[in-house]
């Protein structure tokens, strides 16, 4: 085990972990526990940490948890475990990638609020996120959930909403590119009388109990950068670029990276907001990391100087031109695109 803290001394304790790299524990990497499991104000604060390659990646029992800024990754079992009896759950601005259970599971059964925004849940091997709640309100702002499978229901998000008066809020995320048994993307297992808002989501297959209101959502590829290497962030040509709405509860004012949230007319959908000013370019496809890396980025690469194009109608005929434009615009957008212009290029160097 990495890090293991017992509560033992005060209802009102808070332990707070910064700034650690807890990695290739043969057990939980991150364990805290509480022995008053009707505490209300003690805290668990888990800020800017790197957990990964260990069996099972982070667990709360009977705690408030503040999880914030982290990485949890590569992990042997569920990314996060958290089970509280009181107070809040907040999940800021963290990447829970390719952790071979669950990457996200809350249990709760208190009062309070379960707030979950701006996170890339994606890869995992049981689910991207399940939320077990009684009498809640759940909110589920500005994530990226995708590419998770379970046998279950519920490839990317299972919740359930178990007492009638409470409610849940999914605004402004991408739930796409799942797999499950029923429900690849979202299965609402919620209470009949249970209200679920689904408000300016891109997701395709919803199963379980109809959401109370559902309006603005859509259905289309996001078009990552390149997800197969874990960059999710949006291309300039992505259907989720100012489709969100600022109307959402709980809209964080920046995405998962610190940038505005709102830039251009309305919130994009998603943990990204795209920036015109400085748009992300294609991933070098060399890396075999699966955690992504935010910032680093690389061109497509350059064509030979003997371009078959050129030599076929000249360096600048119209159908130069036009082919040109399709691979910049068109098939750079899209991973399978992106391929065949390597491809190419490949091929013409090769002769």
């Amino acid at each position: 085990m990495g890090i293991y803290i017992y509560y033992n001394i005060s209802p009102s304790d808070n332990t707070t972990i910064n700034d650690n790299v807890i990695e290739g524990n043969d057990g939980v990497g991150l364990r805290i526990a509480c022995v008053y499991p009707n505490n209300s104000s003690g805290s668990s604060n888990i800020n800017n940490n790197i957990i990964k390659r260990n069996k099972n990646g982070i667990s709360v029992l009977f705690s408030n948890t503040n999880l914030t800024n982290n990485i949890i990754a590569d992990n042997i079992g569920n990314g996060v475990d958290i089970w509280s009896q009181a107070g809040d759950n907040v999940l800021i601005n963290n990447n829970i990638i390719n952790n071979t259970g669950c990457g996200l599971i809350i249990g709760s059964n208190s009062g309070d609020t379960v707030l979950i925004n701006n996170n890339n849940i994606a890869k995992n091997g049981d689910r991207g996120v399940r939320i077990d709640s009684f009498v809640n309100n759940i909110f589920l702002t500005n994530n990226t959930i995708t590419e998770n499978k379970t046998s279950y229901n519920g490839g990317g998000v299972y919740f359930t909403c178990s007492e009638e008066n409470a409610i849940a809020y999914l605004y402004n995320n991408i739930i796409w590119r799942n797999e499950g048994n029923e429900g690849d993307d979202i299965y609402n297992d919620s209470h009949l009388y249970a209200i679920t808002y689904a408000h300016n989501n891109n997701f395709h297959d919803v199963a379980g109990r109809q959401f109370t209101e559902d309006l603005n959502n859509i259905d289309t590829d996001p078009l990552f950068v390149d997800s197969e290497q874990g960059d999710y962030h949006l291309l300039s040509g992505s259907p989720c670029i100012d489709k969100g709405t600022a109307d959402a509860p709980e809209l964080p004012s920046t995405d998962y990276e610190g940038d505005s949230r709102i830039i251009g007319s309305a919130p994009d959908i998603g943990a990204d907001e795209f920036d015109p000013s400085n748009p992300p370019t294609t991933t070098s496809t060399s890396s075999t990391t699966t955690t992504p890396i935010s910032t680093t980025t690389t061109s497509l690469p350059q064509p030979p100087s003997d371009c078959l194009s050129e030599e076929l109608y000249g360096e600048h005929s119209e159908e130069t031109e036009l082919l040109r434009y399709i691979r910049d615009n068109v098939l750079s957008q899209t991973l399978t695109g992106r391929e065949i212009i390597k491809l190419y290029y490949q091929l013409m160097s090769d002769n």
